[in-house]
């Protein structure tokens, strides 16, 4: 899930990237990317659509990794931010 400035330009990369991904192994392997672009929702609702939204009804989607591409570390914020919204439950829609 991507989430942020350019987030449909990078997505739209990681779709490519498996694609080329794919072609070069020549399809071997059962891999299969979702992506999706959240440019107009807040990082909280992404958050929470990450954990009790996206499933994979054949494979267990028990690691989300958190990709922070900036030139500011704010990884302590975002996986605090992340592991709350997990225990807030749904966002509402007035954030």
């Amino acid at each position: 899930m991507a989430w942020g400035k350019d987030c449909s330009k990078w997505e739209d990369d990681i779709d490519w990237a498996s694609v080329l991904y794919e072609e070069r192994n020549q399809g071997a392997g059962d891999n299969f990317l979702m992506t999706t672009a959240h440019a107009d929702q807040p990082l909280s609702e992404v958050f929470w659509y990450s954990e009790f939204s996206a499933f994979d009804p054949e494979h267990d989607l028990a690691t989300v990794p958190i990709l922070h591409i900036s030139d500011h570390d704010r990884k302590d914020y975002l996986i605090r931010m992340y592991h709350s919204q997990l225990e807030e439950g749904p966002p509402s829609k007035t954030e």
